[in-house]
């Protein structure tokens, strides 16, 4: 074990060396109201990946986090699962829940999910995506931070956010209500690391604004309400026994919505 903690800390030391990092500082740096959703969104993407590593059948399926430089134009793939028989592949985006989102209600309480890119589209960039999308360039300008459900195959989030609210310095804090809790219990969820544990996921197609979904696009500028997009905060919705509505899933139940 202390082998293993001072290869991390040279590991460490080595990236600040490379990127003139304050090394003695960097405690500090990383506890930085505009960093840390940042770096917590980024080590998302790893808690998914260990976690569908346990869930899914590893002799069935590959977990992948690859690694990509998204400035020479590739596209940002947070994590993706490889069907080892058939080489199929699905694109999975991991999204955190929106702060203190969570709304108690005794029968239908929700909470919402963050889902918005982290770089808005631009002119040229519409004009690109307008010609393999099938959105006009207006349309991808209107929703130039939303996604289109071709942009992923699955979505995947954890509730802890919902019952994180901001202290004076503008830090996030841990502190349900005892509403907050009761729901939780429903859940057997009692600490912070247990909110944070719950994942849910659903299918990109089954989040997107259309009639079918019964997903109204809001946004103010859009004159289409099934427009296709799918919704900066998508909702997941449950029952009063605190079981998740379609189209979410425990993301134990993820292989459900592999094909």
């Amino acid at each position: 074990m202390k082998k293993m903690n001072k290869n991390w800390i040279l590991k460490l030391q080595h990236f600040c060396e490379r990127y003139n990092l304050e090394f003695q500082n960097l405690a500090e740096i990383l506890n930085d109201p505009k960093v840390i959703p940042m770096i917590r969104g980024k080590s998302f993407e790893f808690s998914v990946k260990n976690r569908l590593e346990k869930v899914l059948d590893q002799h069935l399926f590959e977990i992948i986090k690859p690694y990509m430089n998204v400035q020479i134009g590739s596209y940002d793939i947070d994590v993706q699962i490889k069907n080892r028989s058939t080489g199929k592949t699905y694109v999975v985006e991991c999204k955190l829940a929106a702060k203190r989102s969570f709304v108690f209600d005794e029968h239908k309480p929700f909470l919402k999910v963050k889902c918005m890119k982290s770089r808005t589209l631009g002119t040229r960039a519409a004009e690109q995506k307008s010609k393999v999308s099938g959105k006009t360039i207006e349309e991808l300008m209107i929703h130039n931070d939303q996604y289109l459900p071709g942009n992923f195959d699955l979505i995947i989030t954890s509730i802890a956010n919902s019952f994180y609210d901001t202290n004076d310095e503008g830090l996030f804090y841990w502190n349900p209500s005892q509403n907050d809790f009761d729901f939780l219990g429903k859940l057997e969820i009692i600490t912070q690391q247990q909110a944070f544990d719950k994942m849910y996921v659903a299918k990109s197609i089954d989040l997107v604004a259309n009639e079918k979904n019964s997903v109204i696009c809001t946004r103010r500028q859009c004159h289409n309400k099934n427009c296709g997009f799918i919704p900066n905060y998508p909702i997941i919705k449950f029952d009063s026994d605190g079981y998740s509505q379609k189209p979410w899933v425990p993301i134990e139940k993820i292989a459900t919505l592999l094909d």
